[in-house]
């Protein structure tokens, strides 16, 4: 079933005058807005005027030169946030019910106390979620290698592309989301959730706020307030931010423009 919508989307991708990029002809990430559903078309509006995710994908030109196109389409899905490539192209799929999905466990967890500061939680957190569903394309399409779980590779490679561009707030939100996600929960762990290809959110929370101390410790230091370390932790933190950049640089630079 999921085949079958993936290949309706590409042909609707193809026909579609909404593409936005830094040029056609270069290849590079290409940004698709899909028509929205009478239920999704607020959010949708939303993402679409903010144009966060416009310059998102610019800066995502900038940084990564590409041998062949990554369509990043924001459109109605009930699968959530996805990347596949078996319509034979690389396809980053953001729909808008994830978005508004997001934005009400976020509301109902009190994360901003305006609409704009809710909002703004919201953007940046979906701005890493496409982070990270770009490197699951950009791990088959530049044909990276990986070591680990997939999913906590790409959450790091979110975090790598964070930092790079200077996103340091893009990182802290999507810690806030997973703190939402933890405390939306309302049943208990089970077998399942441990063998998940992803973290747990609270692991993955932990695990962004460590490293964003690690990046720079005197001025990060407020993310100590939301976990209880000792001095080892924290030194292990700084560490493993020196080894990520480090070790993602390695992988990358070939592609990488700036």
């Amino acid at each position: 079933m999921r085949k079958i919508a993936l290949f309706i989307l590409f042909g609707i991708i193809c026909s579609s005058l909404q593409v936005h990029s830094q040029s056609n002809t270069v290849p590079g990430f290409k940004l698709v807005w899909q028509k929205a559903s009478a239920e999704t078309g607020a959010i949708a509006n939303k993402l679409y005027y903010s144009e966060v995710f416009t310059h998102v994908v610019n800066d995502l030109n900038a940084m990564f030169a590409l041998p062949r196109d990554v369509y990043i389409v924001f459109t109605s899905s009930d699968e959530g946030a996805f990347y596949s490539s078996e319509t034979g192209y690389p396809v980053v799929t953001i729909p808008y019910e994830t978005a508004a999905d997001d934005r009400e466990i976020l509301d109902a967890g009190g994360y901003g106390e305006t609409d704009e500061e809710l909002d703004e939680i919201l953007y940046e957190e979906l701005e890493f979620t496409l982070y990270h569903e770009v490197g699951h394309a950009l791990i088959e399409v530049l044909q990276l290698p990986t070591v680990g779980r997939q999913e906590d590779v790409v959450d790091e490679f979110a975090f790598y592309v964070c930092m790079r561009l200077g996103y340091t707030n893009t990182i802290y939100s999507a810690a806030l989301m997973y703190d939402a996600f933890s405390y939306d929960r309302d049943d208990a762990i089970e077998d399942n959730d441990l063998m998940d290809s992803h973290s747990l959110d609270l692991q993955r929370r932990y695990r962004l706020l460590c490293l964003l101390y690690g990046s720079d410790a005197e001025n990060n230091a407020y993310v100590l307030n939301e976990m209880d370390l000792n001095e080892e932790q924290m030194d292990t933190c700084i560490y493993d931010y020196e080894d990520l950049i480090k070790n993602w640089y390695r992988i990358l630079y070939r592609y990488l423009r700036q």
